[in-house]
């Protein structure tokens, strides 16, 4: 392994043996110089007499004392402890602290070079309970962890992005899929470009293709995968995000042709180490993990070479999104499929939406009647139909949003899902309850009609209308509201 290629932080999340990091880490004035890592969890791993033994996760400080353990109890040298104070934070610990001391104590004793081939550190997913994944959450999706109710954030999205690279988020419609690239702004900044993804969209539109010019000829362009391979390779040291929102709605195994096979993680290029002028996505001749284009992309300045391969660099990450609730659109093939690292996002419950409509400030307690509502029919839905057909929770979610605002747009969803899964009228009933309430009335889902022309509509739930209409008529007063009649023009 070339010094002047070793990038600290990516071999970080891969595993790399401290002899690689002490002897291999960039340095400035003598100095070692990861990036900043403060936040992250470390494994640190020994192959010793029998097999690979392991320290519990922790911060970089907890890494370095695991480290100093192993050496000395390996060789029976104290390599130094860290110093308390310093003003210094626990990746310049690391960096300042315990790797001068690795590199001294193998100058001093050959065994600790030897001790230290055999020690790895990775860093891994952070594994505390404020990050909502703990060591009980089930495995599904290949292998992943399933994330717990709500915890899936643009943190550990971001997070699942630097691990893994290719990752999917499904959910249900509303369950705040989309709402992910406001927070990921944070992380990558502008290096972000967000593609949505529909029947019609093509190899041609996504990898390379014809275009047609002012002239009347034709020339290869690339497509806006291969534009933002081009610009992470020319700035490897930043990540960047290709962010592909509603996956699932094109033909994927056609619009990602053959980047099945760079699209892995272990056939990405790292250009960190390049030299500036030799970066590239696009080549002219193959190499290592390239892949010839079905469109060879002509050079922009004219003349020269057609680009004829392309190698897909270790900093660009891509990030789909996939609705559950939506069976008329495509599924996504088992080959690409493992390519991709699957978060399922739930829709909130009661307590939790309650909790962060607080976080957001303003009034909701006129919403708390409908907040109850939707979690029990949540439950139900679960419960007799599927985790596929609950209902999303950003409807209560935007500046002056009414009871019938929010309850128009949940009726509806639940409209969609009663037409997707073939839910008869005596279900309904059992789902949906008495309603949602809105004003002093509920509004239920019914069956319209029969055979194949019948439908779901919204409608006052007539039992609540008629306690209604019988308690203003003792009154001398009206049946109706305004929140009603909007929410019954609305739904209609």
């Amino acid at each position: 392994m070339d010094k002047q290629k070793f990038n600290a932080k990516q071999r970080l999340e891969e595993g790399v043996s401290l002899f690689d990091l002490v002897t291999k880490c960039p340095r400035e004035e003598g100095e070692f110089k990861i990036e900043k890592i403060i936040k992250d969890e470390f494994t640190v791993s020994m192959e010793g007499p029998e097999g690979v033994r392991e320290e519990g996760g922790g911060g970089p400080a907890t890494a370095s004392k695991s480290i100093q353990g192993f050496v000395q109890e390996m060789t029976g040298k104290d390599i130094g402890r860290q110093e308390k104070g310093g003003g210094l934070t626990q990746s310049q610990s690391l960096e300042l602290r315990t790797l001068p001391h690795l590199e001294h104590a193998m100058a001093q004793n050959s065994d600790v070079e030897a001790a230290l081939k055999r020690i790895s550190m990775k860093i891994t997913p952070d594994s505390t309970e404020d990050s909502g994944r703990t060591a009980s959450t089930h495995q599904e999706n290949g292998g992943a962890a399933m994330p717990s109710q709500g915890s899936v954030t643009a943190e550990t999205v971001a997070a699942d992005l630097r691990k893994y690279t290719n990752v999917i988020v499904e959910g249900v419609a509303g369950c705040g899929k989309s709402h992910l690239l406001e927070g990921l702004t944070h992380h990558y900044g502008e290096r972000i470009e967000v593609v949505v993804f529909h029947p019609a969209t093509s190899y041609e539109d996504f990898v390379s293709g014809l275009r047609p010019q002012a002239d009347g000829t034709f020339k290869g362009e690339a497509g806006v995968f291969v534009e933002m391979c081009k610009a992470a390779a020319n700035n490897p040291e930043q990540d960047y995000l290709l962010f592909i929102d509603e996956i699932n709605r094109a033909n994927t195994s056609r619009v990602f042709g053959d980047l099945m096979l760079v699209l892995e993680s272990s056939k990405r290029v790292d250009l960190s180490g390049i030299a500036k002028n030799e970066r590239a996505a696009l080549l002219s001749k193959r190499t290592p993990h390239t892949i010839a284009l079905q469109t060879p992309v002509d050079p922009e300045e004219g003349g020269g070479e057609r680009l004829r391969y392309l190698q897909v660099p270790r900093n660009l990450h891509i990030l789909g999104t996939m609705n559950t609730t939506d069976r008329s659109v495509g599924t996504i093939d088992l080959a690409l499929r493992r390519r991709f690292h699957w978060v399922t996002m739930h829709p909130l419950d009661g307590p939790r939406l309650r909790a962060a409509l607080d976080s957001q400030g303003g009034d909701r307690e006129h919403l708390d009647g409908l907040i109850q509502w939707y979690a029990a029919t949540n439950e139900r839905l679960q419960t007799h139909v599927g985790p596929d057909a609950r209902l999303g929770h950003s409807y209560f979610f935007g500046a002056d949003r009414s009871v019938a605002d929010v309850a128009t747009d949940l009726l509806n969803q639940l409209k969609e899902v009663v037409a997707t899964f073939n839910i008869q009228d005596s279900k309904i009933k059992g789902i949906v309850g008495s309603g949602a309430p809105v004003g002093d009335q509920a509004w239920t889902i019914v069956l319209k009609g029969q055979g194949l022309g019948r439908r779901p509509e919204i409608e006052a739930n007539k039992r609540a209308v008629q306690l209604d209409e019988q308690s203003s008529v003792d009154e001398g007063g009206s049946g109706s509201s305004e929140d009603v009649d909007t929410a019954s023009n609305q739904g209609s």
